[in-house]
């Protein structure tokens, strides 16, 4: 029979479907627990639960309705992340008020200070993006900055400030994060387009007043750039921030997806990793208790041997002891056949010879005793012992 489920092991869908089956107070036995840990679980969850009347309306053959089990934020997440882009995002008009974070962008863009392209650069600048354009391109930069904006946060990916000196500020949604970085290129006097690095020290070329667009993986030492978008006769700037908006829904949602399958597995390699500890437990229960088995029939057997080994050798002791006095009073009825008297050397070899074969066994005078020489039941002896006393006659 298999390890019967804990609460906290059930799916949002399974706990909802557990709940409005049967009345908690009836379900808290089965797991354990109270109904008031059902309800708390159901709380974390965001898993609605009957009212105290739904089921005695059941048990009236009524068939009351169902409060639906509502999405969780990450499903609704992916649902809106999912709708359709539309082919632009368009500009907000001269009038109309920026985001505070864009118009804080635009700030700083006026106040910063020019490359040798004239170029007003922001970078690893904890509030905003990585930016290098021209000075009369930095309202142009903090519109589309604020159409960006507009078109992440409704989905909860909003625009966070570096914990980092030395970082520009990101995205982020849970966990995950992602830079931006915004760049005027330059058309060289061969009419070739390319970014320049900021502090080039020989200018060849013009800003060509397009911008190009990039989102990077934040790491430890660099970023890591993921796709780039750049502005051209062909692709206006409009149509670059709805590729860009679509591009960065589409990373948080691939990263949530990520997150979800890793739990899926993490939480089967957490059963798997259960299962093999039970087994290993399992497996040396057997192993400790076959050990204790053996060690209780050795003791058993130890002790069989050593009363068996003491009784030959008693025996082997009482029929030598037998052999030395035997030999002496041959030796007495020889001498004696001899002469009428023994000599005094005679009668004190006699008196030596029977006091050493007399005092030649090894064993001792209470030997045996039945209660430690004897034979015993090994079936009466319980499991563990304690076991049968035997003397060890070697020493």
């Amino acid at each position: 029979m298999g390890k019967k489920r804990e609460l906290s092991e059930y799916s949002r869908q399974e706990l909802y479907d557990l709940v409005w089956s049967t009345p908690a107070r009836k379900l808290a036995p089965d797991f354990d627990i109270s109904d008031v840990a059902i309800a708390k679980r159901c709380k974390k969850l965001n898993v609605p639960r009957p009212s105290p009347g739904y089921w005695a309306k059941v048990a009236a053959g009524q068939t009351p309705s169902k409060t639906p089990l509502p999405p969780t934020n990450e499903e609704v997440f992916a649902k809106e992340a999912r709708n359709p882009m539309p082919k632009s995002l368009p500009l907000p008009t001269r009038t109309a008020p920026l985001n505070p974070q864009a118009s804080e962008l635009l700030y700083a863009l006026n106040k910063a200070d020019l490359d040798s392209y004239k170029r007003t650069r922001l970078h690893d600048k904890p509030d905003f993006p990585d930016v290098l354009v021209s000075k009369d391109l930095a309202e142009r930069v903090a519109k589309a900055f604020h159409v960006i904006l507009a078109g992440l946060e409704p989905l909860g990916i909003n625009w966070r400030k570096s914990r980092s000196s030395y970082n520009s500020g990101h995205f982020r949604k849970g966990q995950d994060r992602l830079q931006l970085a915004i760049a005027e290129d330059v058309i060289d006097p061969d009419g070739s387009r390319r970014c320049p690095p900021a502090y080039e020290s020989r200018q060849s070329g013009k800003p060509c007043r397009l911008l190009t667009f990039s989102i990077k993986r934040p790491g430890y030492y660099s970023s890591e750039e993921i796709q780039k978008w750049s502005e051209t006769n062909k692709l206006p700037l409009q149509e670059v921030l709805a590729q860009l908006v679509g591009a960065v829904r589409k990373h948080f949602l691939d990263a949530q997806e990520r997150r979800a399958q890793e739990k899926i597995e993490w939480e089967k390699q957490r059963i798997e990793s259960e299962r093999r500890w039970r087994e290993h437990e399992r497996k040396e229960a057997i192993r400790l208790q076959q050990e204790k088995e053996r060690k209780h029939a050795q003791a058993i057997a130890a002790a069989k041997k050593t009363r068996r080994t003491n009784l030959v050798k008693a025996a082997e002791d009482w029929r030598f002891c037998g052999s030395l006095l035997e030999f002496v009073e041959q030796c007495e009825r020889h001498w004696k056949s001899e002469a009428k008297q023994l000599t005094p050397e005679q009668l004190d070899w006699l008196a030596w010879a029977k006091q050493a074969a007399g005092t030649a066994s090894t064993f001792p005078a209470d030997f045996p005793d039945p209660a430690k020489d004897g034979g015993f039941d090994p079936s009466s002896i319980p499991f563990g012992g304690p076991y049968p006393t035997s003397r060890n006659l070697d020493e």
